[in-house]
């Protein structure tokens, strides 16, 4: 039996990766040691300060592969060191260690691309984690994930938690209509948290009245119907896993499916399917209902599934369905069954599987999700299956999509539109 090969040697070069700890406490640094070397990295070496770090790194001339680099450093932060070291070492792999997690800290490392970030206090499993999705060891991604004998779920044993009325009367509302203003404004009115998040948004920067707009009444005309209608979804969906706290869960729960309604609203004037606009958001935020059951119902064993789907090893409906004999989808159906969802979302919850040899049999809002949702993946550092490699162009292909249109989701589209209010929301 061939001998496993630790994380921290270079499986191609048999050599351990070099690793080269930045950051002013000698306790945070011994740890850190602590932890790698528990791995087999060599860490050749460890600064206190910005100038120390990166004289050294200089000094060692490129063979440094891993650089942990604490945020708040006594002469400069971290993104003035990145800003003097990405143009000298551009394979360097960069983890920033920070105690805070700010909107400005994290927008500004997604633009010097740094590779990963761990928050204080750092665990075992917190780093192994990170170096085992950046270094591409799917061989070990599969042996991190807790070993559960596989059992099957009874669909009928799954709790699901009641719908809203608000929320309903929302999903079924017709902003087309004449006088529809008013009758939404009765829907939400009562709610109270839900009338407040709408002025807080109204008064937001994004749309130029900062504390000018007062009653909901005012927020409705200022925002407009549909956007309000999205509003109401997004908070629906940050109340319904607000038990699900776990950077994780965020991300896959919240982040993305937004994340993909907003880029499908970009994606819809290039591919000619600004007649799917109304549709997208509640779409894109309530097609995946199934994970946030999954993850209520089983938290510990369906975070592993995530994380082991970030590898891109095999999709997440064929991880759930090894483990579970069911998957987010059927788990979606019988909610939106159970909550009488209107015909149309119960079926842009069912397609959202489809593979290659469906592409022209499924429908525009399909494919526009399926696209949007592949871009957001790539974007927050999902690791794609072969299959998703091979849909996007397809997808693409099919609405004869200009080649330049990859190029602009990227790093700094994403930067960009988390200054979306709707950001807000997760």
């Amino acid at each position: 039996m061939a001998r496993e090969i630790s994380l921290g040697v270079n499986p191609r070069k048999m050599i351990p990766y070099n690793v080269l700890i930045a950051d002013d406490s000698l306790t945070e640094r011994k740890l850190l040691q602590q932890f790698l070397k528990s791995a087999d990295f060599q860490i050749v070496s460890e600064a206190a300060n910005g100038e120390e770090t990166i004289s050294k790194l200089i000094a060692f001339q490129g063979q440094v592969d891993i650089l942990c680099l604490d945020y708040r450093l006594p002469d400069m932060n971290g993104s003035d060191v990145i800003q003097r070291l990405r143009p000298l070492f551009p394979k360097l792999i960069i983890i920033l260690i920070t105690s805070h997690t700010e909107k400005e800290i994290v927008e500004e490392a997604v633009r010097l691309k740094v590779n990963a970030f761990l928050v204080k206090p750092i665990s075992k499993s917190s780093i192994y984690d990170k170096l085992t999705f950046l270094l591409g060891r799917r061989d070990l991604a599969a042996k991190m994930v807790v070993g559960y004998k596989s059992t099957g779920i009874n669909l009928n044993e799954i709790q699901i938690p009641p719908l809203r009325d608000v929320m309903n009367r929302v999903i079924t509302f017709d902003s087309t209509k004449s006088g529809g203003s008013n009758e939404l404004e009765s829907i939400i009115a009562p709610d109270k948290a839900l009338s407040a998040d709408i002025l807080r948004i109204a008064n937001s920067s994004f749309y130029g009245r900062s504390g000018g707009i007062n009653t909901l009444k005012s927020a409705i005309t200022l925002i407009g119907l549909a956007t309000i209608k999205n509003i109401v979804i997004l908070q629906f969906r940050k109340n319904f896993t607000k038990s699900l706290p776990q950077a994780l869960f965020r991300k896959h729960l919240n982040e993305i499916p937004l994340l993909t309604g907003l880029i499908a609203i970009d994606l819809t004037a290039p591919l000619n399917l600004k007649n799917l606009n109304d549709q997208i958001v509640i779409s894109s935020t309530l097609r995946k209902v199934g994970m946030t059951i999954l993850a209520q119902n089983l938290k510990i064993r369906y975070l592993d599934i995530i994380k082991l789907f970030e590898y891109g090893s095999k999709s997440l409906v064929q991880l759930e369905k090894e483990e579970f004999n069911i998957d987010h989808i059927q788990i979606g159906a019988k909610v939106f069954k159970v909550w009488q969802m209107p015909k149309s979302l119960q079926k842009v919850a069912a397609n959202q599987g489809f593979t290659l040899s469906e592409i022209e049999t499924v429908s525009d809002i399909d494919r526009l999700l399926r696209i949007a949702e592949i871009f957001a993946l790539i974007m927050l550092g999902v690791t794609l299956t072969s299959e998703e490699t091979e849909m996007l162009p397809r997808l693409l292909n099919f609405y004869k999509a200009p080649e330049e249109l990859t190029k602009l989701f990227n790093e700094e589209y994403y930067s960009n539109i988390k200054s979306h209010p709707f950001f807000d929301s997760i």
